[in-house]
């Protein structure tokens, strides 16, 4: 996570030092990430989970430079579901966190119109907590992350000077990452730690954002 930030520090500072001798278009903004699932697998244990209903809040700037250059930070807030069960036979619910960071191209881009395609790259990040209650109450963590690579296309139509609104997909794959279970009894916790395999995704999002 430290390199990751580090990595977003440098590139955001490298963008505002070319961006001094010509004037960037800024678009900053919120949308919906309309549902989604992925599968995860482990590598030694040959158990497969499935993590559903991905969808919540996406937060994004874009930037785009009179070259075309342009550039994309999302990071999303998602409700997800596991297909794990509870003790009243209900699917587990969790959260979803992906921060992803974007340089790309626009080949259209006007006063009106943004079309950009960009490399992908950041961290999905999943996790899910419940109770198991019998004679005694067992607390589970479970806890999934991962490297995403991929690509995204969006697009950006803004009707007047300020308001605008954006659709945007990723495609893109999370490399193996790794899947940990922690249980807690009296205060007590153990952990287990498996490797997963790679993993397709896609996150759709809808949204108005503000050009500046």
């Amino acid at each position: 996570m430290k390199k990751l930030l580090l990595v977003a520090t440098i590139f955001f500072l490298s963008m505002g030092l070319f961006a001094r001798t010509r004037k960037w278009a800024n678009f900053a903004g919120f949308g919906y990430r309309v549902p989604s699932s992925m599968i995860i697998k482990a590598k030694d244990y040959g158990y497969e989970k499935q993590f559903s209903y991905q969808n919540g809040l996406n937060l994004c700037y874009t930037g785009v430079h009179p070259s075309k250059f342009a550039v994309r930070a999302t990071f999303d807030v998602n409700y997800t579901q596991s297909d794990k069960k509870n003790v009243k036979g209900e699917n587990i619910s969790g959260i979803n966190l992906t921060f992803l960071l974007c340089p790309g191209y626009a080949p259209i881009y006007t006063d009106n119109i943004f079309i950009g395609f960009f490399a992908t790259v950041g961290i999905d990040y999943d996790f899910f907590t419940y109770e198991t209650s019998s004679s005694t109450t067992v607390t589970y963590r479970e806890i999934y992350n991962a490297v995403h690579v991929g690509g995204n296309a969006t697009m950006i139509f803004t009707p007047g000077k300020r308001v605008s609104f954006y659709g945007s997909l990723c495609i893109g794959c999370n490399l193996p990452g790794s899947f940990k279970t922690e249980a807690e009894v009296n205060s007590t916790v153990t952990r287990n730690s498996d490797d997963t395999e790679s993993v397709f995704k896609f996150s759709p999002t809808l949204g108005i954002c503000w050009k500046f």
